[in-house]
């Protein structure tokens, strides 16, 4: 078997010579693995081609062009929805973008080399940026609210897990869980910045993500493992010890495990259950690696500082932007919003430092409408009873109008009550192609913001 793998390798590698490249690109690949588990109820033929190509990674990390063919086919499955997708996804999706073009790059031209400083400079002021939002948007008063913050809903989840109990937080522990996530996620992740802190960072991080893996956020903290590993990795190490070769062949076959089992969790339990026992497959692989990585971990004592800076602040700018159009109106969702409490409307904005009313220069979640009444098929959005910018909703009607014939639904728009049996026919299924870049939540009718995706 050794001697086939030696064969296969010498006549389809070489082309990628750093091996922390490569354990990158195999980290990446498991990433989306975790990403697409449910793939296998839509389109069985492009699930069982991902499982095949992470098992290849698995078998050698350094066949990179099985890397290559996951991240193809995941780009290929993402760009029909963007920016529409979750978080992670749209992380996904961009990262995997650059790893194509500069495999394309190197296939194009073998000689192409690209500062090993400057990536890992890159890994570390996008995932601060990253973990810097996501906690930024959190600084309102619901999510400081006990009574309805999703330190909530998410903790009482993992507890229940845990316990098998149905776990009631107290107004202390809630309070308590929402400075801890503030603190990790606002706070913390600066320590990847300094050389000193980087292990001590990493390793709260990877308990952090370990923790959310049991809950529904496997397949997120799958790519915060690749993101986080991207930040500790030398280099200039030529060569990885052989320990780590086997404890990363480990980790990537134990998220094989977790992708190919998950049918079989989704047939053989109960729903609920299935993403806390998905977590725990993934997790034995997550702490397998990364106690020997961390363990043997030093970050390098010769580091430089690239001298060039462009990249790293232009990854900073368009974080930033992507983030932070929530507060200008061009959109609430899908942009590391994700179970802050938000609200970003002008009249109820609930954010501590900034207030809509003086920063929005688009006013499209102000134009809303009010939903009374839903035809049963489209249930499974749970508008009813809510408010929905009009941009959104017509996005929403025009795509539900390609699938469906007769769409009954009774609205409230501009003071007038709207009722019809075929959707189709009315202007709310016209929409402009921009629609679609502007996703927002949609709007509770009144009280404090619960806590939404």
């Amino acid at each position: 078997m050794d001697k086939l793998i030696g064969y296969f390798y010498a006549k389809t590698t070489g082309l990628i010579a750093n091996p922390n490249y490569l354990m990158l690109l195999a980290f990446f690949n498991a990433a989306l693995l975790m990403n697409f588990h449910s793939l296998y109820r839509t389109n069985l033929f492009a699930a069982l081609l991902l499982l095949f190509f992470g098992f290849v990674s698995a078998v050698d990390f350094r066949f990179w062009w099985a890397s290559l063919i996951n991240t193809v086919l995941a780009v290929y499955f993402f760009v029909p929805k963007f920016p529409r997708l979750a978080n992670h996804s749209n992380i996904e999706l961009v990262a995997g973008t650059i790893i194509i073009v500069l495999l394309l790059m190197k296939i194009r031209k073998p000689d192409l080399r690209i500062s090993g400083h400057l990536i890992t400079q890159i890994f570390r002021v996008s995932l601060v940026t990253i973990y810097f939002y996501t906690g930024f948007h959190k600084l309102n008063t619901d999510f400081l609210d006990s009574s309805v913050s999703c330190v909530n809903r998410i903790n009482e989840y993992a507890l229940e897990n845990f316990t098998g109990n149905k776990i009631i937080l107290t107004r202390t522990a809630s309070h308590l869980l929402q400075l801890a996530t503030l603190f990790v996620e606002l706070i913390l992740p600066f320590g990847f910045l300094w050389r000193k802190t980087r292990k001590a960072t990493a390793a709260v991080l990877l308990v952090f993500h370990g923790y959310l893996a049991f809950t529904v956020f496997a397949d997120f903290s799958a790519l915060a493992c690749f993101m986080i590993l991207g930040c500790l990795v030398d280099p200039g190490v030529k060569s990885l010890h052989p320990k780590t070769v086997f404890y990363l062949r480990i980790y990537l076959f134990f998220t094989v495990i977790s992708l190919a089992a998950r049918p079989f969790l989704d047939r053989f339990l109960m729903a609920e259950k299935v993403p806390f026992l998905h977590g725990v497959i993934f997790n034995i692989g997550v702490l397998i690696f990364f106690i020997h990585y961390l363990r043997n971990y030093a970050a390098s004592a010769d580091e430089t500082r690239p001298k060039k800076i462009t990249l790293p602040l232009l990854c900073v700018l368009i974080i930033s932007f992507w983030s932070m159009k929530s507060y200008i109106g061009l959109g609430n969702s899908g942009n590391l919003t994700m179970f802050s409490n938000l609200i970003t409307e002008k009249s109820r904005s609930n954010h501590l430092l900034i207030d809509t009313k003086r920063t929005k220069i688009v006013n499209l979640e102000e134009d809303n409408l009010f939903i009374l009444e839903l035809d049963n098929r489209l249930q499974y959005e749970k508008l009813q009873g809510y408010f929905l910018p009009v941009s959104e909703f017509k996005f929403k009607a025009a795509n539900w109008a390609k699938r469906f014939k007769n769409i009954h639904c009774k609205l409230v728009y501009q003071g007038d009550t709207i009722k019809t049996a075929n959707l189709s026919e009315t202007d709310f299924t016209k929409t402009d192609w921009w629609y679609r870049f502007v996703n927002f939540r949609k709007i509770q009718p009144d009280g404090a913001c619960k806590c939404l995706w």
